[in-house]
């Protein structure tokens, strides 16, 4: 009799875990993801909001969770959150949280096109629109080619690495067999750079030019640098 009532116990026990685990996968199956979480990857600028990116993620949110985990393949998502102009790269996974995330990286904007119709130019070279959300301060490039985006991002590197053509260079002007000029801030003339050759040593001699003329109050004299004669700085005066 004993022996009988265990094996009921058991019996009932068993039936009690298969009824609990039946009722949680049920559960587990009707329960939406709850929340999109959306990071970025350490930049201050936000082209794209949160909102644009969760748009992405799910397609129909009236479906069931189960249907939803078999649409909303990673792979698809991540080419739709890609897809956005600002991105550079996104990764989109399910948390333990039940939640769908994504980590973004935008692009980051060098310099700003002057046109009928304004790009930004990016670190890596590409152009991407502007955004409401935000607009950045960058030096404006006019009389751009597509040719010269390789040039404009290695240019653009270089002034951004040194603090005085970081504070002084507002504009670039693409000119012709890749040459360049450069327009500084609170200074009316400009620098013909010329090419890309000798970058280094035409902005030292530049910059120990301008910090003597400066000095001596001499700058007002000047409109124009020119740089492309090997170790000189050729002045025009106004």
């Amino acid at each position: 009799m004993q022996r009988f009532k265990y094996n009921i116990g058991i019996l009932l026990a068993f039936v009690c875990v298969l009824g609990l685990y039946a009722f949680s996968s049920k559960r587990n199956g009707k329960r939406e993801f709850e929340q999109q979480k959306v990071l970025f990857i350490d930049q201050a600028n936000r082209f794209i909001s949160k909102a644009t990116v969760n748009k992405l993620l799910i397609q129909n949110k009236e479906i069931s969770a189960t249907e939803q985990k078999e649409i909303l393949a990673l792979s698809k998502a991540e080419q739709g959150v890609q897809s956005l102009a600002h991105v550079k790269t996104a990764e989109v996974y399910h948390s333990v949280s039940h939640s769908v995330e994504v980590v973004v990286e935008e692009h980051q904007p060098i310099a700003r096109l002057f046109s009928s119709k304004p790009k930004y130019v990016s670190a890596t070279g590409e152009l991407m629109p502007l955004s409401s959300n935000i607009a950045v301060r960058v030096p404006i490039i006019y009389g751009f080619k597509e040719a010269y985006s390789s040039n404009i991002v290695a240019l653009i590197q270089v002034i951004n690495a040194d603090a005085f053509l970081k504070q002084n260079i507002v504009g670039i002007t693409c000119l012709k067999n890749n040459d360049f000029s450069l327009d500084l801030r609170n200074v009316d003339a400009n620098v013909i750079l010329g090419g890309l050759v000798d970058i280094n040593k035409k902005i030292e001699n530049l910059k120990a030019f301008f910090v003597k003329a400066q000095k001596e109050g001499l700058l007002k004299q000047y409109k124009q640098f020119n740089l492309k004669v090997k170790n000189q700085v050729i002045c025009t005066k106004r």
